[in-house]
C-alpha cells in the first residue's frame, strides 16, 4: 500500500497543474498578514499547523509559546520551515490554490513581515538545514517535461537559489552521518534504482559526490537515520495489514552501504520520524496512524534505541500523534510537535518528558503541528 500511494504521488505529479507566474515579484507578495510583532527569546524555536497556515514562536529556555504569526494566505499551502543562520523565517509555498507554487518565502521573525520571496523548482515541499547557510528543498511534483524531480540547493545567507540538482526519485530527507558527511535519501517512486537511495552531498562544492548508494533492501520505506557510520534504521512494512493502533512496524537495523538487514528492532505502528542524539536514537511513533486514531488513543511514544546495542532502552508517552522532532544543542532537550496542538518536551540527559508547551492560540491548536524547527 505504501509503494502503492507513492506511485500514484508519481503519477499524480505528471498532471498539468499551472504553475504560479510571476513568483518572486514584490507585487505578487501579500502585504500583511495581520501579525503583531514578537519579542524573539534568545534560543527560539518554531512549530508549523500547516491547516492553518501558521507557526508558533517557541522560547526554548522557558518551554513556552510566545506568539504566533500567519505565514501564508488561505488559498496557499505551506509545506514546510527552516531557520537561516541569522534567524530568518524560510518558508515553503507548494500551491495556490488549485495552482502548483514555485516560491520558498523569508520572513522576519520578529515582525512576521514578508522580506523577500525566491522562485524555486514547482511544487517546494519539505526543507533541509544544514550546519552553515544551506538548506535542501525537496520536489514531489516533477518539472515540466522533465522526467527526472527536482531538488533545490538555497544559500540561506543570500537568500537565493545555489542550484538545482536532479534524481530519479523525490529527494524526501536529508541525512547525517556520525562522521558529519550528509546524504540526501531519495524515494524509488518510480523503481528507477531499485530501492531507497542515498546520494552524498558536499556542502563545500554544493554538488553531489561519489556514486548513488541505492540500500538493496525487499521493503519501501520513506525515512532512515544513521545509527553509526556502518548502521542505519529504518521503518520496515506493517507485521499485519490493515494496519491498526496495535499492529507493530519493525525497525530495521540495516548494514551501510550494503543495505543488508542485520536485524529488527520492534517499534509500535507508525515510526514517524527519528533523530540522533549522541548514541542514542529517538523514534516518534504514531499511534493510531491517523489523527482522528491518535486522537482516540490519547497519547504517543517515544522509543528511545541504544545504538550500540540496538536495543530500546526506554519509551516515553508523549502527547497524541507526534509528527516530528527537533533537538537543541542550547537546551539539550528534544522538542515532539504532536497533532493535538501541544509539544511535548524530552530531556535528552535524563531521558523523561519534563514538560509539555501548549498553545492556546486556536489557529495553531486546533489541527495541530506537524513540523518543528530550532535554532542552531
Amino acid at each position: 500500500m505504501r509503494r502503492l500511494m507513492l506511485a500514484l504521488l508519481s503519477v499524480l505529479s505528471m498532471l498539468p497543474l499551472a504553475s504560479v507566474l510571476g513568483c518572486g515579484n514584490g507585487s505578487q507578495m501579500p502585504r500583511d498578514f495581520g501579525n503583531s510583532s514578537i519579542e524573539l527569546p534568545m534560543h527560539t524555536g518554531f512549530a508549523l499547523a500547516h491547516i492553518e497556515n501558521c507557526v508558533a514562536v517557541i522560547d526554548l529556555d522557558k518551554d513556552e509559546i510566545v506568539g504566533v504569526h500567519c505565514v501564508a494566505s488561505d488559498d496557499e499551502i505551506v509545506g514546510d520551515i527552516g531557520i537561516a543562520p541569522n534567524g530568518a523565517l524560510f518558508v515553503s509555498i507548494s500551491h495556490k490554490g488549485m495552482e502548483t507554487s514555485k516560491t520558498v518565502r523569508v520572513l522576519n521573525p520578529s515582525t512576521g513581515d514578508i522580506t523577500t520571496e525566491i522562485v524555486v523548482s514547482r511544487g517546494p515541499r519539505r526543507m533541509y538545514g544544514l550546519l552553515g547557510d544551506l538548506a535542501i528543498v525537496e520536489h514531489s511534483l516533477l518539472p515540466y517535461g522533465s522526467q527526472e524531480f527536482a531538488c533545490d540547493v538555497i544559500d540561506m545567507n543570500r537568500i537565493s537559489l545555489e542550484r538545482t540538482l536532479y534524481f530519479n526519485g523525490i529527494a524526501g530527507e536529508v541525512l547525517q552521518n556520525p562522521e558529519g558527511k550528509y546524504f540526501i535519501g531519495v524515494i524509488d517512486v518510480i523503481e528507477m534504482y531499485g530501492g531507497y537511495t542515498l546520494v552524498e552531498f558536499d556542502t563545500e562544492t554544493r554538488n553531489t559526490v561519489g556514486t548513488p548508494i541505492t540500500l538493496q533492501t525487499d521493503f519501501m520505506f520513506e525515512t532512515a537515520v544513521f545509527a553509526t557510520s556502518s548502521r542505519m534504521y529504518a521503518p520496515m512494512e506493517p507485521s499485519e495489514w490493515p494496519a491498526t493502533s496495535s499492529a507493530v512496524r519493525p525497525l530495521g537495523v540495516l548494514e551501510f552501504p550494503s543495505g543488508r538487514l542485520l536485524g529488527t528492532i520492534t517499534m509500535p505502528f507508525d515510526v514517524v520520524h527519528m533523530v540522533r542524539v549522541g548514541q542514542k536514537v529517538y523514534v516518534a511513533s504514531f499511534l493510531g496512524s491517523t489523527w482522528t486514531g491518535a486522537m482516540e488513543v490519547g497519547k504517543g511514544t517515544v522509543s528511545i534505541v541504544d545504538v550500540n546495542t540496538d536495543q530500546v532502552v526506554k519509551t516515553l508517552d508523549v502527547s497524541p500523534g507526534p509528527q516530528h522532532m527537533a533537538y537543541a544543542e542550547s537546551t539539550g532537550k528534544l522538542y515532539v510537535a504532536c497533532v493535538d496542538g501541544k509539544i511535548s518536551v524530552i530531556d535528552t540527559a535524563v531521558d523523561e518528558v519534563t514538560g509539555t508547551i501548549v498553545c492556546d492560540d486556536t489557529r495553531a491548536s486546533e489541527w495541530g503541528f506537524n513540523r518543528i524547527k530550532v535554532a542552531s
